[in-house]
């Protein structure tokens, strides 16, 4: 997979943001995703793309703190998000 390094710093940030906008649950994923990168590029490139689509995805993600939405950080969020999938192509 090309771009190894640009999708590990996506990745690092997604999490950041999943975090801190209360959806722990999608940074574990993304932090678990990121720990394999670089033993099996491949694979982790399927499980990049599986996230993406259908109800419950990654897609359908949005960020809250306090019962506020974060907007700018969604704003960075959905960026990220469409460049990874890009990168994951």
């Amino acid at each position: 997979m090309n771009n190894i390094i640009e999708i590990k710093d996506i990745l690092i940030r997604m999490s950041e943001l999943l975090y801190y906008g209360d959806q722990a649950f999608w940074g574990n994923i993304l932090s678990e995703i990121l720990l394999g990168i670089e033993d099996d590029p491949i694979d982790t490139k399927t499980k990049i793309r599986s996230l993406f689509g259908g109800m419950g995805s990654l897609n359908d993600v949005g960020l809250y703190k306090d019962g506020h939405i974060l907007r700018e950080e969604g704003i960075e969020l959905n960026s990220l998000r469409e460049k990874l999938f890009q990168l994951t192509k």
